[in-house]
């Protein structure tokens, strides 16, 4: 039930339905990791997920693996498209980024945690250097390769 409930969350983001997404958590679900604060609230997250799809019209996700372990759920995903707009991560503290009309591709991992038939938690982290520095790294933007 769990490792479904975390494939709906990533099929809501990937259709930008983020009332949908909402949904699937409890009131106040938290996520950490690359560079959102630890128990950044769910709504601030969707945020940056929205500054992503601004820049990146053609956004998206493509599920690699997941596993399931007591009361979570680890999904490992690919995320990219084409940068063609400026990204905009002032609420995370960064100028913008201008258009280098380059397509990017991002390994992640996120580890979901379900209290009852929600999600509470989400961690995100990666297998590999692949995660929001490396999103630096493939436009050029070396000054932000060490965040995250």
């Amino acid at each position: 039930m769990l490792d479904l409930l975390a494939i709906k969350t990533i099929d809501a983001l990937d259709r930008r339905n983020f009332s949908l997404t909402r949904s699937y958590f409890t009131a106040d679900a938290v996520v950490s990791g690359g560079l959102l604060p630890d128990c950044t609230p769910i709504s601030a997250a969707l945020k940056v997920m929205n500054a992503l799809f601004a820049a990146i019209p053609n956004f998206w996700f493509e599920i690699q693996d997941i596993a399931v372990w007591r009361n979570e759920v680890t999904v490992e995903f690919d995320w990219g498209g084409r940068h063609e707009r400026p990204l905009k991560l002032g609420m995370l503290g960064l100028p913008i980024i201008q258009p280098t009309n380059k397509t990017i591709r991002v390994n992640q991992v996120a580890v979901f945690t379900g209290y009852h038939d929600k999600l509470c938690a989400v961690q995100m982290t990666s297998r590999t250097a692949h995660n929001l520095p490396a999103l630096f790294a493939q436009l050029n933007t070396s000054a932000y390769a060490n965040v995250g």
